[in-house]
């Protein structure tokens, strides 16, 4: 667990370091999703805002655009990962 949690934080810190709002979006979503917190504990907006440190706006603005591209649907509140490969590849684009 404590493995996982540390790779979690380094993940995280290269996130926020080097990519961009949209890659950094995308990471955290996919990191989410291979854990299960999207079906668990859905994530708000806000709460992907806060660990992104960025506003709700901005998120929502970028959810929008992965629900157009189909990466994601987005229904009551709950995201759900409907292209986990694309959401991958838009996590790994080189910074």
């Amino acid at each position: 667990i404590l493995g996982r949690r540390l790779r979690q934080l380094v993940s995280l810190i290269e996130a926020i370091t080097f990519g961009s709002m949209r890659q950094r979006l995308a990471r955290i979503l996919l990191e989410s999703y291979e854990l299960g917190e999207l079906e668990a504990s859905p994530l708000t907006h806000e709460e992907l805002a806060m660990r992104l440190g960025t506003v709700r706006e901005v998120v929502s603005r970028n959810l929008a655009r992965f629900q157009a591209e189909g990466m994601v649907r987005i229904d009551r509140r709950r995201i759900e990962i409907t292209d986990p490969e694309a959401l991958r590849a838009e996590a790994e684009t080189e910074f």
